[in-house]
Order: structure tokens, then C-alpha cells, then sequence
């Protein structure tokens, strides 16, 4: 169909055969009293460039542009998993989206206002929400009493012009706007009704179409619908005009309907024009045009059938979305479900685990008890027979008061000791004044006085202690039989009053200068060798001389100024001797004496006070002088650091000690308090060497 529209751009006629085209249409808008234009457009101020810059071209400045826009809300609304349909959504978060929506919209229709502004035209913008985009422009319409409108066939869009409801009716005498028009070139004289409303590319306004007469950018079918189409708007009194316009967009159910609406107009259109019967302005449509028609209709069916389809799939798609849904919904909530039941069971099992550890902590504590309890029952048995023996010893030194009392006084043991009187002793002691007190043990306390000009020290034994009877005049005894510079000095007694007098020795025993006691700044390593090597001087003259100690600890190491060892407390001391059966001197008895941590285990076992025990006693000594704890205990924790590697963490820093010296010391008292009596050395043969090397290594005074 070789049809152009002419070079005057003529796109139809009134009923009196006279043409018009769009600048008679542009010169009745400028006569319009309100001055504005409505122009219908999408987001995109790119796609739709050329019919704006088409419609500023042919309006003047003193126009106001009106910018109507149909926004179609999304029906899908995007999740951190799938789109969901919009009832799939809760209401706040719909609303939130919604929301970002229309900010997104207005900022892109500003655009257009701001593309007016930079060409001095004033703009607005007025929006409506519809599902259907026709729908929308038409309540648009309504809305702003829209009469006249010129549409056009653009090559992406097309472009609304819409005066206001003043504007002048151009075509009065239209009898029928319901017929189709199609205007060939060589017929100026065509009868063919035309409707106010007509679609015009604004690029081909007043341009000449190619030769087949559509546009092959656009391959859209050119159609002028009039009111009996659209829903109706008020014309004035002159002539009906136009009353609705029905615009569909171009895809989905929009496009669905837009295509049975041309379908229905142009079925109505034949139905009204037939081809054989049709008046004079219909001769001109030839076969190449009624075949091009054809096509069209058909190429419009296969969309129909193709959006159909689309639509098809569309729905099922979402139907498999909502069941997507569902099943996520239930699988959160067997998740929930899921995951309460292993909170409670977490729950559980951390209840029960704190009453497991309960249960632990009270079995700990149950066996504690029970070692404790094992711990005083062993101590009670231990006291128990103590208390035996102490009763059979009791009885022992009654027997033995007994004879001696038959024998005659016990003056004979003073003979070369001094006898005191109990006022002398009185006055001495100031009454017995507690303040005159220096030191307190099993049998009495002893006192610090003066007799006759010379400070001494004074033991009184406790009136009621039978037990001090032996042990009084065996010290008396044997200090007056022996003498040597490491014993303590028996200066004299009161037999009366059981009184034991002895020089005075300022620095006071041992025990108050180690460390566990904290009375007295820790002594220098090398007075510790002295006063160690002092004892086993002492300890050698006794055993030499057949005696045991027996009873051998810190508090009975008494020092003078110059921190010279001297050696008290020998009641309990004993004469030991050899028998036809023993290579060893011993003395047997029933109840062994003795500090619990001093004493030989073996004399506790066997009754058999040998010299071995006072070595015993020596070796705890020692180790007590060098790590300056207790001796409780004491033997076992060296033992232990030294199967741990870690000797030196139990020597007393305090004193300064050299490592070398320490260990040879730690383990010179380690052989000393051997359990076995076999394994201890003899202090006159294996250790008095090693003293003697040791006191020539520094400078000390010499005993």
C-alpha cells in the first residue's frame, strides 16, 4: 500500500472537506484561557527526549507543561530470597517498600521539571497509583476535565498533548468519529469521518512518511478511537466530541486487554463500514491496505496468544512461589520447633552438669572429711599409746624417786654445780613475775633474773609434774659430769623449788632466727653452716662420751652473742651402751620421748635410743637451716622438688645461700633423716669433713 500523508502534513478533515493538521491544533491550544499542556509519560526522561523536545519546540514558553504519570505498584516485592507477592509480605515491611517505591518515581519525574526549567518552561507533575496504565490516564483525565488530546505513534513512546476542557472545538461538525480514517495521498476529496483524537508521531508531523505509509520504526497500527470507545468527558454545546480515550501499555495484562480492545473496534468498524457498501471515503482504501490490516489483526492475535501464554507461566510461577512460601514457613517453623527442643535439652543437660559437679564437689569434700577423720583416729591411736607409755614411764620414775629418796639427798649430783636456795630464786625472779619470762616448755617456763650478780637463765618445773622428776636430776647429772663449748653451762639448782640454772644466752634458741617464725632478720647462709657444723661438734663429744641427746630440735639450739651453738635440754638424755647381742650402743625403753617431727621412726618402732637417732634429728635440722621453713612435713617436699627437678625452689633466698653450698647441705640432711637406720652416715667419719671444708672456704670466729 503505497499511501504518504501529504507534505502539509494534513492528518484528516471536517465534514466540509476542509484539512488540518497539528499546527492548527498547536495554534487552538495557544488560545486556550488556562494555558497548559498535559503530557503523559513514563520514568525515563531518555525515552521519552524526542517527543519533549518536539512538544517545547512547538508550544510557547508562557504554556504550562502538566506531566501525568500512571505508576503501576509491584505486585512482586523483593526478599533476601525470592520476590514474594505483595499479600506474602507483611504490612510494615510492604509499606517500607512502598514507600522507597514512590521516592524512586518522584525522583525520576523531576527530571522532566528540571529538563522544562532549563528551557525557561514552567512544569508540574501529578501521578496516580493503577494496576492498568490506560485506566490511570483516563482517571487522570477525569481528574483534570482533559477534552481534547492529540496522541502519535512515536518510535518508542507515545506522546499525549491535553489541553483543558476550555479549549475551542476545532472539528464541530463531526457526524460519526467512530469510523476508521485512512487518507491516501492522491485523495484530497475524501468524505472519511476522522476523529479529534489521532495518533501522530511528533517527529513525523510535518514530514512525509516512507513509502508503504506506516512507520517501520514503530510497527504500531494507527487507530483514532472516540467516545463511544473511552469513558465519557463533557464536551461544550457545539458538538459531542470526544468523551473517553482507552490506552492500554504494552505488556502484560494491560497489553492482553489493549489488543482485545482494537480487536473489538476494528470488528466493530468493518461491522459498521462493509468493504462493498462503504461511502465514498472508503474507496480510496485499496487491497495492499485491507492486507496490511489483516496482518496486523493476525500479528495482534499471535501477541494475544504469546501474553496469554507468558501469562500462563507467569501464574503458575507464582503459584509455585506461594508454595515455596508455605514450605518455607513450615520448615522455619519445625526449625523453631527444632531449635526449642534443643535449647531445652541444652538446658537440661547444663542443669545436669551442675549437679554433677555439686555432686563431685560434696564427694570431694566427703573424702577430705574422711581422710581427716582417718588423720585424727591415727592421731588419736598415736596419743593413746603415748599416754600408755607416759603412764608406764610415770610409774618407772616413781620407782625411781623411790630410790633415790632411800639412797640419801640429791646434793651428791651438785658437786660440781651450785646450790641455790628458793628465796634466792624468789628474788630472782621477781616473785616469779610472768614479765620475767623468755621461753616456756613441757615441764615449766624459764625466767631471766640475776643471781648473785650474774644474769642467768632459770627453769622451774611445774609443782605438779611428777614426769620433770627424772628428767631434773638426769640434766643435773649429766651437766655436771660433762662439759664442752657447744653444751649449755649448768651454772647450778634449787633442789627445793626444782630449779635448773643456766648461763644466759641473749640470742635466745634457733628457732627464733629462721624464717618460719618471722621474730628475728634471717641469718646469712654462712652463719647457718656454723651453727650447723657447731651441733654436730656437740652431737660427736656426746655420743664419744656415750650419751644420746635424744631430743634434738631448734628450740633446745640456744645462742649466745656471738652466735655460738649451745645445746640444752638434756633431761631426756641417755647413757647408751653395748650389750652381747648388739654391735650398736642403745638404750631400751618402753616409752620413747622425743618431738614428733624430730624423732627417729625407728626408735618409736623399736624402744631403741641409739646415737643414730640424734643424727636423725641433726638431718631434719639441717634441712631446716637451709630452707628456713617448718619441719613438719619438711622432708617429703624436698623430696618431692627434687624428683620434679626443682631443688632450688626450696632453698631460703633469704640467706643468701650459694646453689652448690645449698644442695651439698639439702643433701648431707637427706641422708641424716634416712627412714632406715642402716643408711644414715656417721657424723664423726662422713660429715665433719665436710663442715670442716666449709669453715675454711669463709672466715668466721672459730669454737
Amino acid at each position: 500500500m503505497e499511501e504518504v500523508i501529504s507534505q502539509e502534513s494534513s492528518v484528516g478533515s471536517n465534514t466540509s472537506g476542509h484539512s488540518f493538521n497539528l499546527r492548527e491544533i498547536l495554534e487552538e491550544l495557544n488560545e486556550i484561557e488556562e494555558n497548559k499542556v498535559y503530557v503523559a509519560v513514563g520514568k525515563e526522561v531518555e525515552a521519552w527526549k524526542e517527543n519533549l523536545d518536539w512538544l517545547m519546540k512547538s508550544i510557547d514558553n508562557n504554556f504550562l507543561i502538566v506531566f501525568l504519570h500512571v505508576h503501576q505498584p509491584a505486585r512482586r516485592i523483593p526478599t533476601p530470597i525470592v520476590y514474594m507477592p505483595e499479600n506474602g509480605v507483611e504490612e510494615q515491611e510492604l509499606n517500607a517498600f512502598r514507600q522507597l517505591e514512590k521516592k524512586k518515581m518522584n525522583e525520576c519525574l523531576k527530571k522532566f521539571v528540571d529538563k522544562c526549567t532549563q528551557n525557561n518552561f514552567n512544569a508540574t507533575i501529578d501521578s496516580i497509583d493503577n494496576d492498568d496504565i490506560a485506566n490511570g490516564l483516563l482517571e487522570l483525565m477525569k481528574q483534570h476535565k482533559v477534552t481534547d488530546l492529540v496522541m502519535g505513534a512515536g518510535s518508542e513512546r507515545n506522546l499525549f498533548f491535553i489541553p483543558t476542557s476550555k479549549a475551542k472545538e476545532p472539528f464541530q461538525n463531526e457526524p460519526d468519529a467512530r469510523k476508521l480514517s485512512l487518507r491516501s495521498s492522491g485523495s484530497s476529496s475524501s468524505h472519511s469521518k476522522h476523529l479529534r483524537s489521532q495518533f501522530v508521531s511528533p517527529s513525523q508531523a510535518e514530514s512525509t512518511v516512507d513509502s508503504s505509509g506506516l512507520d517501520q520504526r514503530s510497527r504500531s497500527v494507527n487507530v483514532a478511537v472516540d467516545a463511544s470507545i473511552a469513558t465519557g468527558f463533557s464536551h461544550n454545546s457545539h458538538h459531542s466530541g470526544i468523551e473517553n480515550l482507552y490506552a492500554r501499555s504494552s505488556s502484560g495484562s494491560s497489553q492482553q486487554n489493549l489488543f482485545s480492545e482494537v480487536d473489538s473496534l476494528i470488528s466493530d468498524s468493518l461491522t459498521d463500514t462493509p468493504l462493498n457498501n462503504s461511502p465514498s471515503s472508503f474507496h480510496n482504501v485499496t487491497d495492499d491496505s485491507f492486507t496490511r490490516l489483516k496482518e496486523a489483526l493476525e500479528e495482534t492475535e499471535k501477541l494475544k496468544w504469546e501474553i496469554c501464554e507468558e501469562s500462563s507461566l507467569r501464574k503458575k510461577a507464582e503459584l509455585d512461589l506461594h508454595q515455596a512460601k508455605r514450605k518455607l514457613k513450615s520448615m522455619k517453623k519445625r526449625l523453631t520447633v527444632e531449635m526449642q527442643k534443643n535449647a531445652d535439652i541444652e538446658g537440661k543437660f547444663a542443669t545436669q552438669c551442675d549437679e554433677l559437679e555439686k555432686h563431685k564437689i560434696m564427694c570431694e569434700q566427703v573424702q577430705n572429711e574422711l581422710t581427716k577423720t582417718k588423720e585424727l583416729q591415727a592421731k588419736f591411736e598415736e596419743t593413746r599409746a603415748l599416754l600408755e607409755k607416759t603412764e608406764r614411764e610415770r610409774d618407772v620414775a616413781l620407782k625411781e624417786i623411790q630410790k633415790l629418796n632411800q639412797r640419801g639427798s640429791p646434793s651428791r649430783y651438785l658437786l660440781n654445780s651450785t646450790e641455790f636456795t628458793y628465796s634466792e630464786i624468789k628474788e630472782a625472779t621477781r616473785n616469779f613475775d610472768p614479765s620475767h619470762i623468755i621461753g616456756k616448755g613441757g615441764f615449766g617456763a624459764v625466767y631471766k633474773g640475776s643471781l648473785r650478780h650474774t644474769t642467768v637463765a632459770m627453769k622451774i618445773l611445774n609443782c605438779d609434774s611428777s614426769k620433770g622428776d627424772p628428767q631434773f636430776y638426769q640434766e643435773i647429772k649429766v651437766l655436771s659430769q660433762i662439759r664442752h663449748p657447744h653444751l649449755v653451762t649448768l651454772i647450778g639448782a634449787c633442789l627445793e623449788a626444782r630449779v635448773l640454772v643456766y648461763e644466759y644466752l641473749p640470742l635466745g634458741s634457733l628457732d627464733n632466727h629462721l624464717p618460719y617464725k618471722k621474730c628475728n632478720p634471717s641469718l646469712p647462709w654462712q652463719v647457718r653452716v656454723q651453727v650447723a657444723r657447731q651441733i654436730c661438734s656437740a652431737l660427736i663429744f656426746l655420743h664419744s662420751s656415750g650419751v644420746v641427746h635424744g631430743d634434738l630440735k631448734p628450740e633446745n639450739v640456744l645462742l649466745d652473742s656471738n652466735f655460738m651453738v649451745k645445746l640444752s635440754d638434756l633431761g631426756i638424755c641417755r647413757h647408751v651402751k653395748m650389750t652381747n647381742t648388739t654391735t650398736t650402743p642403745y638404750h631400751r625403753t618402753e616409752q620413747p620421748k622425743g618431738t614428733v617431727a624430730y624423732i627417729d621412726p625407728e626408735y618409736v618402732n623399736s624402744g631403741e635410743l641409739t646415737a643414730q637417732c640424734d643424727v636423725f634429728s641433726f638431718g631434719i635440722v639441717l634441712l631446716q637451716l637451709v630452707t628456713g621453713k617448718e619441719a613438719i612435713g619438711l622432708k617429703n617436699n624436698i623430696e618431692a622438688a627434687k624428683a620434679r627437678g626443682q631443688i632450688e625452689k626450696m632453698v631460703d633466698l633469704s640467706a643468701g645461700w650459694p646453689l652448690k653450698q645449698a644442695k651439698t647441705m639439702i643433701s648431707i640432711g637427706l641422708v641424716c633423716s634416712e627412714t632406715a637406720r642402716k643408711k644414715r652416715p656417721d657424723l664423726a667419719k662422713d660429715v665433719w669433713g665436710w663442715f670442716e671444708s666449709m669453715r675454711r672456704s669463709f672466715t668466721r670466729p672459730s669454737s
